[in-house]
C-alpha cells in the first residue's frame, strides 16, 4: 500500500473519531484514534520504498520528508486519543499516549502541557515539570503558564502562581479565567484591593449578564432572597468600581447569607460549606469595621451541628472575654458543655446567663449587626484551623473547573474534522481532572458517574451552537421497577414538610414495628436508574426531623412523594402512586389519602378530576407524622423522577382524554379572559413558555429572545396563570414549544406525537428527566445550552446549585436554531398573560 493511501486510510480512521468525540461516543472515538494509530511510520515507509524501488539517495530523502510527515498526522491523532481517555478517566493510559507521543516528537509543547494535566492528579511536581518544558519550549504558550499558575497555587504558592497567571495575560488577554484564579490567589494573600480588581475584570466582558441578575433578584426576606439580593449589588457595586469599603461589605453579606441558606438546609456537605461561607465573611470584612457578634455565633451554631463540640466552646469563650455581659453566648455555651457532660461547668454557664438577663432567649436566626473586636478573624482562622478544623474547610477559593472540574453535563465540542489533518486538535484544556469514580459511593441524582451513564443511553446529538437533539427512539436499558401495594398495621408514614420556597419536601419515610420499610422510603440524593452502588440514608433524617406522632383512626393511604409540592413530581411521582392504589382495591374502602400539600390549584384540580374528596385528603406539610390504624402504602411508581409508559397511559388517559372534547375545550379557551389567550380563536400553535416570575431558571434576556421569537408567531405565556385544564389543552394543541428547564415541561405527557421541544437549559445543569417523555410520545426533543459565566468564583457566588442556575441564550444560536428546525416566520406577537 502506498504511502497516500496510508495517510488517507488514517486521515478517514481520525475524521471518524473527530465525529465521536464530538457527539460524546468516548468509547467508539477513542477505538477510532487507535485504528488510526495502527499506521505506523515504519510500515508507510516500508511500502513506499518498496512500490518504487527507491535509490539510497531516494530512501534518505523519504526518511527525511515522508516519515516526519505521517509521524506529524499520528501526533494529533495521539493528543485527540488522550483528551478521550481523560475524559473517560483512563489516566494512566492517557499518560503513556502522551508520553509515547512524546517520544515520537519531542519538541511539540503541546503534549508536554497535556501530560502535565493528566499528571497533576497523582504527581504535581511531575505536573510542574511538564509544564515548565512546555514553557521552555514555547514561551509564549498561554495556557501552560496558566496551568503552571494552576499547579502552583493548589501547592499554597499564591506569589508564584500569580506571576504565571499574569505572564498567560500577556499573551491571552481574553482569557477570563486568568482573572478569576488571580482574584483567588490575591484573596489566599489577604490582597483585597487587587482582588477586587481581578474580579471586576473578569465580570466586564459579560456586564449584560450581570447586570440582568442583579435586577432580578427577589425582594423577599428569607435567607436565600437574601443572598440573592446581596450578591446583585455586589455585582453592581463592582461594575460601578464602588468603594471597597462597600465592596467587602456586600461581598461579606452575601457569604454570611448564603451560609445561613446551606446551614439552614442541613446536610453534612451544606455545614462544611457554611463553615467556610461564614469564615470567609469575617475574613472580608473591612478593616474599619468589625464582624457581626451574630456572624460569629452562627459560625459557632454551624460547628455546634457538625458535633464539633471543643471548636464551638473555644469560640463562645474568645467572645467571652469581650463579651462578659451577653447572656446568650452563656447560654449556647453552656448547652454545649452540657452534651459534653461538663455538667458543673454548664450550670454555671446558665446561672451567669440568668443573672445577666432572667429572660433571656437563644436566638439561632442571624440578627442586625453588632460591633465586635476584629481580632475574631485571626482567632477563627488560625486558632480553629490549627487545632480543630480540617485544613480542607478553609476559605481558600482554587479554581475547581480548572484544577478539578466536578462534571462535563456536555461532551467535549471539537473543531471539524480536518481532511488534511494541518493542526493539533484539541488541546486539553477543560477536560475533568477529577479522582476516578468507580469505586465511590453513589452521589445519587448529582451522581456524575450515573448521570454519564444515562447521558450515554440517550447519545444526544450535538448539531452545532449547543443545541442538541435526543433520538426519540433510543433504547433505554432500565430495568423494570418493582410494583407493589404494602398494608402495615399501626403503620407510621413520616414526611418532611415543605419550609418555603427553596426547602421543599426532602425526606418520606413509612415504618412499622420493625423500623424503616427502606423499599417505601427516600431521601435526597435520591437514586437515579441504572445504578449499582446507591446507599439510601434515612436514620440522620429520622433521628432529627421527626416530630410527634399524630394518631390517625382509619385507612390511611401514603402517597406523598420527595418535592411532591412541585408540578413535576405532583404528576410525575405522586400521582401514579394513586392509580397503583386503585388497580388493588377500590378507593372507597381509603379513609385517608396522604398527600404533599393541596394548596396549589393543580393539586385541587387533578384530585378533583380523579374523584377523590378533598375532605378525605391529609396534607403531610400540615401533618408530618402520623400513625395509622392501617397505613396503605402503594410502591414509588418508578425511579425518582424517571416517568413509567403505565404511568404515562395512566395520566394522558385521566386528565388529556376529556379535554379533547371540542366542547370542553372551547369552555377552557374562554375562561382563560385574564390570561392573556381571550384574543385568540384557538390555542397557539407556537408557545414559549416563561419563567419571568418563577425563582430561578429564568431566561436573563428573555425581552430579547421574545423579540427574535415574535417573527415566528410564537405565544408567550406563563403557566402559573392558567388553569390546569388550560395548560393540558394548550400542550395537546402546540406544534413546537420553547421553554426553560422547568417543571412546566411536565405538561409533554400531554402532548401529540411528533411535536417540537425545545428546552432551554444552563450548561451546568442538564438533566434527562423530559427526555424521557419526549422518548416514550416519540417528541422531537432538542435541547439549547446557554452561556455561562465563565468566572467560577462569581458564578458560585451567584448560584450555590447549579439546580438554579439563570439561562442567558446566545442570540445566534437561538437564530440557528430556528433555522435548523426550518420554522417559517409569520405575522404575529408575542403576547405575554396579563395579571389578574
Amino acid at each position: 500500500m502506498s504511502t497516500s493511501s496510508l495517510l488517507r486510510l488514517c486521515n478517514l480512521h481520525y475524521n471518524l473519531g473527530c465525529v465521536l468525540h464530538q457527539q460524546g461516543q468516548l468509547t467508539a472515538a477513542a477505538h477510532s484514534y487507535y485504528r488510526a494509530l495502527s499506521f505506523q511510520p515504519s510500515e508507510a515507509e516500508s511500502a513506499s520504498v518498496q512500490a518504487v524501488q527507491p535509490s539510497r539517495k531516494r530512501i534518505h530523502r523519504l526518511r527525511r520528508n515522508v516519515v516526519p510527515a505521517i509521524q506529524s498526522e499520528q501526533l494529533k491523532v495521539y493528543n485527540n486519543l488522550g483528551c478521550v481517555l481523560v475524559q473517560q478517566e483512563r489516566w494512566q493510559e492517557a499518560a503513556r499516549i502522551y508520553q509515547e507521543a512524546i517520544q515520537l516528537l519531542p519538541d511539540q509543547a503541546v503534549l508536554h502541557n497535556n501530560l502535565g494535566r493528566v499528571l497533576f492528579r497523582h504527581s504535581p511536581a511531575e505536573a510542574i515539570a511538564a509544564y515548565r518544558k512546555a514553557i521552555q519550549l514555547q514561551p509564549h504558550f498561554a495556557l501552560a503558564h496558566y496551568n503552571l499558575g494552576l499547579a502552583l497555587q493548589h501547592q499554597h504558592q499564591h506569589q508564584a502562581a500569580l506571576e504565571c497567571f499574569a505572564q498567560a495575560l500577556k499573551f491571552a488577554p481574553e482569557r477570563i479565567s486568568l482573572h478569576n484564579d488571580s482574584a483567588a490567589s490575591w484573596k489566599a494573600l489577604g490582597e483585597f484591593e487587587p482582588m477586587l480588581h481581578s474580579l471586576r475584570q473578569a465580570i466586564l466582558p459579560y456586564a449584560a449578564l450581570v447586570t440582568a441578575y442583579s435586577e432580578a433578584t427577589a425582594t423577599a426576606a428569607d435567607h436565600l432572597s437574601l443572598a440573592k439580593a446581596s450578591c446583585g449589588l455586589f455585582l453592581q457595586q463592582l461594575l460601578q468600581q464602588a468603594n471597597r469599603s462597600a465592596l467587602l461589605q456586600s461581598l461579606a453579606k452575601t457569604y454570611w447569607h448564603w451560609a445561613n441558606v446551606l446551614s439552614a438546609y442541613g446536610g453534612s456537605e451544606q455545614y462544611r460549606r457554611a463553615e467556610t461561607y461564614y469564615q470567609t465573611a469575617i475574613q472580608l470584612q473591612p478593616l474599619e469595621l468589625e464582624p457581626p457578634l451574630d456572624l460569629l455565633l452562627d459560625l459557632a451554631d454551624c460547628l455546634v451541628r457538625q458535633t464539633r463540640l471543643s471548636a464551638a466552646v473555644l469560640l463562645y469563650r474568645t467572645l467571652l472575654v469581650d463579651y462578659p455581659n451577653q447572656a446568650e453566648i452563656y447560654v449556647r455555651l453552656g448547652a454545649v458543655l452540657e452534651r459534653q457532660q461538663q455538667f458543673n461547668a454548664a450550670i454555671d454557664c446558665y446561672q451567669k446567663a440568668l443573672k445577666l438577663n432572667p429572660q433571656t432567649q437563644i436566638q439561632i436566626e442571624a440578627a442586625p449587626p453588632a460591633p465586635v473586636n476584629s481580632r475574631y478573624w485571626a482567632l477563627t482562622q488560625d486558632w480553629l484551623r490549627d487545632r480543630y478544623l480540617s485544613e480542607r474547610y478553609l476559605p481558600i477559593e482554587i479554581n475547581a473547573e480548572a484544577i478539578s472540574n466536578q462534571a462535563l453535563d456536555l461532551p467535549a465540542v471539537l473543531p471539524e474534522p480536518l481532511s488534511d489533518l494541518s493542526e493539533f486538535n484539541p488541546l486539553l484544556e477543560d477536560l475533568p481532572q477529577t479522582r476516578n469514580h468507580s469505586s465511590a459511593a453513589c452521589a445519587g441524582l448529582n451522581c456524575e458517574r450515573c448521570l454519564k451513564q444515562i447521558w450515554n443511553w440517550f447519545n444526544p446529538l450535538h448539531l452545532g451552537k449547543g443545541l442538541y437533539i435526543c433520538p426519540s427512539q433510543a433504547a433505554i436499558p432500565v430495568t423494570p421497577y418493582p410494583l407493589f401495594v404494602a398494608k402495615i398495621p399501626q403503620g407510621q408514614a413520616w414526611t418532611v414538610p415543605q419550609q418555603n420556597a427553596w426547602m421543599v419536601c426532602n425526606a418520606v419515610a413509612v415504618l412499622g414495628e420493625d423500623g424503616v420499610f427502606s423499599d417505601l422510603s427516600r431521601a435526597y440524593p435520591a437514586q437515579l436508574p441504572g445504578c449499582d452502588s446507591f446507599e439510601p440514608k434515612l436514620d440522620p433524617f429520622l433521628t432529627q426531623a421527626a416530630p410527634p406522632v399524630e394518631q390517625i383512626a382509619g385507612r390511611v393511604a401514603m402517597l406523598a412523594n420527595l418535592s411532591g409540592n412541585t408540578y413535576f413530581h405532583w404528576m410525575v411521582d405522586v400521582l401514579p402512586r394513586l392509580e397503583l392504589l386503585r388497580q388493588q382495591m377500590d378507593l372507597d374502602q381509603i379513609d385517608w389519602f396522604v398527600v404533599n400539600s393541596i394548596q396549589h390549584p393543580f393539586q385541587v384540580e387533578t384530585l378533583k378530576m380523579l374523584g377523590i374528596p378533598l375532605d378525605r385528603v391529609i396534607a403531610s406539610d400540615q401533618h408530618p407524622y402520623i400513625q395509622a390504624t392501617e397505613l396503605i402504602a402503594p410502591s414509588f411508581s418508578g425511579h425518582f423522577g424517571w416517568l413509567e409508559p403505565w404511568a404515562l397511559a395512566f395520566l394522558r388517559r385521566s386528565f388529556l382524554d376529556p379535554i379533547l372534547d371540542t366542547v370542553f375545550f372551547d369552555a377552557i379557551l374562554a375562561e382563560q379572559t385574564p390570561f392573556g389567550l381571550n384574543h385568540l380563536t384557538a390555542f397557539p400553535k407556537r408557545i414559549y413558555v416563561s419563567r419571568a416570575d418563577a425563582n430561578h431558571r429564568r431566561v436573563l434576556n428573555e425581552p430579547e429572545v421574545l423579540e427574535r421569537l415574535q417573527a415566528f408567531g410564537f405565544v408567550a405565556v406563563e403557566l402559573e396563570g392558567l388553569s390546569f385544564q388550560a395548560q393540558v389543552a394548550l400542550f395537546a394543541h402546540a406544534e413546537v414549544m420553547i421553554m426553560p428547564h422547568g417543571s412546566g415541561l411536565a405538561n409533554l405527557i400531554f402532548c401529540s406525537p411528533n411535536t417540537t421541544v425545545v428546552e432551554l437549559v444552563a450548561p451546568h445543569y442538564i438533566r434527562h428527566y423530559y427526555w424521557v417523555i419526549s422518548r416514550l410520545l416519540s417528541l422531537k426533543h432538542y435541547f439549547l445550552a446557554g452561556e455561562t459565566l465563565p468566572c467560577h468564583w462569581v458564578r458560585e457566588l451567584m448560584y450555590q446549585n447549579p439546580l438554579v442556575e439563570d439561562i442567558w441564550v446566545n442570540l445566534d444560536a437561538l437564530t440557528a436554531m430556528l433555522e435548523r428546525l426550518e420554522l417559517a416566520p409569520v405575522a404575529s406577537s408575542i403576547l405575554l398573560p396579563q395579571p389578574l
